[in-house]
């Protein structure tokens, strides 16, 4: 919980509770108008359709969507501020399928590295602990 004590303390007008989540009232934050409010001159929201034509790609090409990324990906360093992101809204508890410190997911599409899996792990470890890069396992998708 010292995660979402430290959300709630520094961008309070940005939590919202969801009730579609389990759990019931799930604290989230709105990642990317916390996004634009850190960071106002730099554009880190894809432009493009990423999740539909993406996720598209991923299952006609390996016929899953994050599995290839782990098993046909590179892994190595990537600034986090050289992704790109499309998720609004992330919880402010932090990962509760993933440890930490694993990799991120992530796709390189349309010359665009784009964040797949890994949102509760940015959040805490970029926007809380100030980290400004991470290991990702990175997938090149064709168009």
């Amino acid at each position: 919980m010292e995660s979402a004590h430290y959300f709630r303390g520094k961008f309070e007008n940005l939590i919202y509770r969801t009730s579609f989540r389990i759990p019931e009232n799930y604290e989230e934050i709105k990642f990317l108008e916390l996004l634009e409010k850190i960071f106002p001159d730099t554009i880190l929201c894809t432009s493009i359709n990423a999740p539909a034509q993406m996720n598209e790609l991923l299952r006609e090409k390996f016929g899953n969507r994050e599995k290839c990324i782990l098993e046909y990906g590179v892994k190595r360093q990537v600034p986090f501020l050289g992704l790109k992101y499309f998720q609004p809204g992330v919880g402010i508890t932090g990962p509760r399928h993933s440890a930490l410190e694993e990799p991120l997911l992530v796709v390189e599409y349309k010359d665009q590295l784009v964040l797949m899996n890994g949102y509760h792990r940015s959040l805490i470890r970029w926007i809380r602990n100030g980290e400004s890069e991470t290991d990702a396992f990175v997938l090149h998708l064709e168009s």
